[in-house]
């Protein structure tokens, strides 16, 4: 009944050194995990920065090359535009340079599809450059222009404005032949003389499909002269425009 069975105490020594064991195995692999730890942490901080790294210099090479892009964006661009604004009326032919700096041969045409077509003599050369919320435009021409002539084009939400004041000899002038370009009627015509353009200063806005005029704005032809017309001179004419 009472019987009780006690062990000696020298048989827990080697449990008790097993156990001291499995501690200092722990205690002296601590410091290794840990480390091991901050390393796969350290990797993945570098792996998400070498990520948005990638992103940005994507994002840089993008940007980069769209400002290359629109600061080198080649004179036929513009051609492309007037011509398609014009609907192949007005088009910049053998266009060089740049949008921003750059000459052509402007060229009248009966528009798509047509054979008619006249071209000035000389090159128009031009610049362009941001001017708040418009471009400034600035254009020369030896056979036409006046000196440098300058206006600023303004778009907005279905508008856009383009306002002068043109050097006091006024705009330019130019061949009444060149109106032969444009096809029906004045390839019939075959008009002769000088056309000019005068203003004090003027703005021509587009609004909504309509055209609008502010100033004025005089053309004139001199000396005018036709091959429907048995007379040498058909004398000059001036046409004024106003608008507020």
């Amino acid at each position: 009944q009472g019987l009780r069975l006690d062990a000696d105490p020298r048989d827990r020594r080697p449990a008790l050194r097993l156990r001291r064991r499995s501690a200092a195995r722990r205690r002296s692999a601590g410091p290794a995990s840990v480390l091991w730890g901050e390393s796969t942490y350290a990797q993945q901080a570098w792996g998400r920065s070498r990520r948005a790294s990638m992103r940005w210099a994507v994002v840089g090479a993008i940007v980069g090359a769209a400002a290359a892009a629109v600061a080198f964006a080649p004179a036929n661009w513009l051609a492309l535009a007037l011509a398609s604004a014009s609907d192949q009326r007005l088009l910049l032919g053998d266009a060089r340079g740049t949008v921003w700096s750059g000459s052509a041969v402007a060229v009248l045409t009966g528009g798509q599809g047509s054979r008619d077509a006249a071209a000035l003599p000389g090159r128009l050369a031009w610049t362009i450059a941001f001017a708040g919320t418009g471009l400034d435009v600035r254009a020369t021409h030896a056979c036409c222009l006046n000196g440098t002539v300058a206006f600023r084009w303004t778009p907005g939400l279905a508008r856009w404005t383009v306002a002068s004041v043109p050097p006091p000899g006024g705009v330019g002038q130019w061949p009444s032949g060149w109106l032969g370009g444009l096809g029906t009627p004045w390839n019939t015509l075959q008009l002769g003389g000088t056309f000019h353009l005068l203003s004090p200063g003027f703005a021509i806005e587009w609004v909504a499909g309509r055209w609008r005029l502010d100033g004025q704005a005089d053309i004139e032809l001199v000396n005018a002269s036709s091959s429907l017309s048995t007379l040498e001179a058909l004398g000059s004419y001036r046409l004024r425009m106003t608008g507020d």
